[in-house]
């Protein structure tokens, strides 16, 4: 098939185009994903302070045991899915199908930070 010079250039800027997207679409995601991994930081950095409290001796607010409670289950979530991701052939393929199929079922996987919408 003999292209012509206008059709090559066509089908070079419809591709362009569509990397552009595809690129845009992932940097929108790996900045999303950068901040919802510093939220997680700062509120398990948060549980530290709150365990340090405890450990000095200081009474715990109700509001500090429920952050506490809550911060703890975030980082058993997190490390329920890093360690298959690690540990598990094909497991960065199955875990997002799974955590899209609890969804389904009000499961939540992931860390607080992750389920909140932005």
């Amino acid at each position: 098939i003999i292209y012509t010079q206008y059709e090559k250039i066509r089908k070079l800027s419809i591709i362009r185009i569509f990397y552009c997207n595809v690129m845009t679409k992932i940097e929108i995601i790996i900045r999303d994903f950068s901040k919802k991994c510093g939220t997680e930081f700062d509120e398990t950095k948060e549980a530290g302070l709150i365990i340090h409290k405890h450990i000095s001796g200081e009474k715990l607010t109700a509001e500090d045991k429920i952050k506490l409670k809550q911060q703890i289950g975030d980082v058993l979530k997190g490390v329920g899915i890093v360690i298959p991701i690690i540990l598990i052939p094909g497991a960065s393929i199955l875990i997002p199908i799974i955590i899209k199929l609890a969804k389904r079922y009000n499961i939540e996987l992931l860390p607080s930070s992750f389920n909140k919408k932005d």
